[in-house]
């Protein structure tokens, strides 16, 4: 009997054991689940950006990247996506309140709104311009620089410019042709 009674306590507690894991597992998925849609997902997702390539030959090296020039002695280095007082293969720069390019680059000015890349290419080949000046380049303007041999593309959204020698911001997005 005592045997009989010993059996029916193991399965009683063995029962109630399964079932609080039972419990608990499902209480703990609800915990993991609510965690979740908590936390980010582990597969990261990108950036939405304003620029998309989408043209055969181009790859995006870097995307709306934010750079300040603190005075005229400091270019935008487009290639490497920094600002430097050294010489560049390819910059931007300024002086007398507009942005310069090298002689042998091309620039395009939009008449409004966001700009592509295929927006520039098409810019470039119709309206080229070597006159960047910060009066039609106000914050929030968007202006595109092709490099000399026609190669690499860089996008530019003026965030804030000087009417002096103060800093001027851009946001930056360049294509390498890779064609």
């Amino acid at each position: 009997m005592a045997t009989l009674l010993l059996g029916a306590a193991a399965a009683y507690v063995l029962l109630d054991y399964t079932d609080y894991f039972d419990d608990s597992a499902e209480q703990n998925t609800g915990r993991q689940n609510t965690a979740a849609a908590l936390l980010p997902s582990a597969t990261p997702v990108p950036p939405a950006s304003s620029h998309e390539a989408g043209v055969p030959g181009y790859t995006t090296v870097y995307t709306d990247l934010e750079l300040t020039s603190p005075d005229r002695d400091h270019e935008f280095d487009l290639k490497d996506g920094k600002v430097t007082q050294d010489a560049s293969a390819w910059y931007l720069a300024r002086q007398a309140g507009a942005f310069y390019i090298q002689e042998d680059g091309d620039a395009y000015v939009p008449p409004a709104g966001p700009l592509t890349l295929i927006d520039c290419l098409k810019g470039i080949e119709t309206q080229p311009t070597s006159a960047l000046p910060f009066t039609t380049l106000r914050a929030d303007r968007s202006f595109c620089v092709r490099a000399s041999g026609g190669q690499d593309v860089a996008v530019v959204r003026t965030l804030a410019t000087a009417t002096t020698d103060g800093p001027v911001r851009v946001s930056i997005t360049y294509y390498r042709r890779s064609a």
